[in-house]
């Protein structure tokens, strides 16, 4: 994924909160990368108001279920677990989404 792509998921996951960085999205779900090691991600578990960021423009709030959890090694070598998610949201919500991640993809 292109390191031109600016949106995170803010979420809290028990008594941590985290940032993660979207490495996809579609109208069904999204791929995460989460770092922190204390964060314990299981299929299954639902995430409610997490929000996604972007820019300066508001943040879209969304309840996640995540669906599997994968370690990956990312380009700078560091481990992080890739979350996929799905979105529970309007067809608004999750198109406004897509649509901020493909604008950021047009990016030079």
């Amino acid at each position: 994924m292109p390191q031109t792509v600016a949106l995170l998921c803010e979420m809290r996951i028990g008594a941590l909160s985290l940032e993660a960085a979207v490495v996809d999205i579609s109208l069904g779900g999204m791929g995460t990368l989460v770092y922190d090691s204390r964060v314990r991600l299981e299929p299954g578990m639902r995430v409610p108001r997490a929000r996604i960021l972007h820019g300066g423009a508001d943040p879209v709030t969304v309840e996640l279920e995540i669906t599997n959890v994968t370690q990956v090694v990312d380009r700078e070598g560091r481990t992080a677990n890739r979350a996929g998610c799905l979105i529970r949201g309007s067809r608004q919500t999750l198109e406004e989404l897509v649509r901020m991640f493909i604008s950021d993809l047009g990016e030079p």
